[in-house]
């Protein structure tokens, strides 16, 4: 997984040449490289290194002027079909069994052997004797490194905090960057979706008022889980002539989510329980959470009129338990946000108001 503040991309590529990634390991014989990406120009590597041009000690994937891939280990050359073109997107598997395109077996090497100190440079330049040489233009979405059998290297493209462009060891949790001149690009994974963060300070409203958004923080994120905050949105939906509950449309780049709100008829102040006297009920000592309990307060007590058989707010709050119930079902609702019982609440509240309950409207 990358770290919250990087952003993925679809995959990396030198801007321009000269640029590439050291790894930082050492080439040996029981390494498997998987790699999945291409050349797009130049004679080049999308990872390799040797001791030295034409030298038998060498580990590397290259793209020859011939417009082939080769695959070199110790002496031994692979060399794939012509039909490998530049800039066509494949899945490298490489390792002292062979080189597979795609699962397709190009060849074996007849030579199982290294042994010189072979850092591996990556995208776009092969190491020749501690120097980056065979520039080129090369795209990689995501690289793989396995030591006998152990997977050593997870590389995923992505753009670091600072806005930098390299890739991420999933493994060893390093980022790497451009070791070289030049500099590095690619595709920044797309945003999927907005969510709400934060809600608005108010969430109930009378008749009449104006919409408030004070308070709200918007989110944008891409599949990856990566989330940025975002202004200029615009909000849709609202119509304060129109009592009970709407849902607020938020949308951001045609992306759109949705919260509730409530427009009561009865201004909150008329309300049977002070939001005050309902978080002491509760034991709430912070105020994130007014705007919803203002809804639960008026909430409930509908619920409450309704099983009473209570028509009149005056006629219900000369009940006895009136207010107890209010801030039983507050309460109930309240802490068990995520699981509530609807039917469970009902029977509660029917018990509480059992004795004063009308037979009939």
């Amino acid at each position: 997984m990358l770290p919250e503040s990087y952003r993925r991309l679809i995959y990396i590529e030198n801007a321009t040449p000269g640029s590439y990634i050291d790894t930082g390991l050492i080439a040996s014989y029981d390494m498997r490289i998987v790699i999945d990406g291409c050349v797009l120009e130049g004679d080049t590597a999308l990872i390799g290194a040797r001791t030295a041009v034409s030298c038998p000690d060498i580990l590397t994937l290259q793209f020859t002027s011939e417009r082939t891939y080769r695959f070199s280990f110790g002496s031994s050359r692979v060399t794939a079909s012509k039909g490998y073109a530049a800039g066509n997107r494949y899945i490298f598997d490489l390792s002292k069994d062979g080189l597979t395109i795609n699962d397709e077996l190009i060849g074996t090497p007849t030579t199982k052997a290294l042994t010189g100190v072979l850092p591996l440079y990556l995208l776009g330049a092969l190491n020749t004797g501690g120097v980056a040489s065979s520039f080129g233009i090369t795209r990689i979405y995501s690289a793989k490194i396995y030591r006998a059998d152990e997977l050593i290297a997870d590389y995923i493209p992505c753009v670091s905090e600072e806005g930098i462009y390299g890739i991420y060891d999933n493994v060893m949790g390093t980022f790497l960057s451009n070791a070289g001149g030049g500099s590095l690009t690619g595709m920044l994974e797309p945003f999927v979706g907005i969510t709400i963060t934060k809600l608005p300070d108010k969430l109930i409203y009378n008749k009449g008022e104006k919409l408030d958004i004070t308070g709200m923080v918007v989110e944008e994120y891409t599949e990856s889980g990566y989330r940025t905050e975002v202004t200029g949105y615009t909000v849709s939906g609202f119509d304060s002539s129109v009592v009970g509950t709407q849902a607020i449309t938020v949308t951001y780049d045609g992306l759109s989510t949705t919260y509730a709100v409530i427009v009561n008829d009865t201004p909150i102040s008329d309300l049977i329980v002070t939001v005050e006297e309902m978080k002491q009920y509760l034991r709430v000592d912070h105020d994130d959470d007014d705007s919803l309990i203002e809804y639960l307060i008026k909430a409930s007590e509908d619920r409450c009129m309704d099983i009473a058989r209570e028509e009149t707010k005056e006629s219900f709050e000369a009940l006895e338990n009136a207010k107890i119930s209010v801030m039983y079902a507050v309460a109930f609702q309240y802490e068990h946000r995520e699981d509530l019982n609807q039917n469970d609440l009902n029977l509660s509240l029917r018990a509480l108001l059992f004795g004063e309950r009308k037979v009939e409207f």
